[in-house]
């Protein structure tokens, strides 16, 4: 794993805290987005803007679609997308 793809889960871990209002070391970066209760669609769709707006990119939805699993992947994409 590269060294911008770990700074890239510890970020996007942090804004997914803030949006959640947990503690970051709560977020498990490997554990599916739909295997938390507490993340519903509009959890989602401010992660994707606070994602877009902190790393200064857009997805399309093929990026949404395959890349917003978890954290793992979707800092791994963002890695690529730079």
């Amino acid at each position: 794993m590269s060294e911008s793809t770990i700074e890239n889960k510890k970020i996007i871990q942090k804004i997914l805290s803030e949006i959640l209002t947990v503690a970051p070391e709560s977020i498990d970066t490997s554990r599916m987005f739909t295997d938390y209760p507490n993340i519903d669609s509009i959890v989602m769709l401010n992660l994707m803007i606070a994602t877009e707006g902190e790393f200064n990119v857009q997805f399309d939805m093929s990026e949404i679609e395959k890349y917003f699993g978890n954290i793992d992947d979707l800092a791994e994409h963002l890695s690529t997308k730079k």
